[in-house]
């Protein structure tokens, strides 16, 4: 898990998580990126960290990390930086105590090398850490 992070006067004014998860999509586990908790603080919007705790995140892509697929309610934000929404898909979660994605958006940012993500696909999430 990696955190970017912006500090202030000792206060922190924008953040980003990433971590890596193994999702099984299209009949095959692929490891992908994930992109959580992005926030800013509202006095520091406007000023573009938002946008550069983002870019931080994706930076860890490549070397076979191909793609960052992540959920949002504000996509527009993430579409602006490059990001793609994915066509409406299902998540399949290994239990009922599995934390569920909440954003009603999924979308996907992916490198030259990333493999195509099939259309429609059921997303498996692997693991209660989702």
């Amino acid at each position: 898990m990696v955190h970017a992070v912006f500090e202030r006067d000792g206060a922190c004014v924008a953040a980003a998580r990433s971590f890596v998860r193994v999702v099984g999509v299209g009949g095959a586990d692929r490891r992908v990126l994930a992109l959580a908790h992005v926030a800013s603080s509202p006095r520091a919007r406007g000023r573009g960290l938002g946008a550069a705790v983002v870019r931080a995140a994706w930076a860890r892509l490549g070397g076979g990390l191909d793609d960052c697929v992540f959920c949002s309610g504000v996509p527009a934000f993430y579409e602006r930086l490059g990001a793609a929404p994915l066509a409406r898909c299902d998540v399949e979660y290994p239990s009922a105590s599995s934390k569920r994605f909440v954003d009603p958006t999924m979308l996907r940012v992916a490198t030259a090398e990333a493999e195509p993500w099939p259309p429609g696909a059921t997303i498996r999430a692997n693991g209660d850490g989702w």
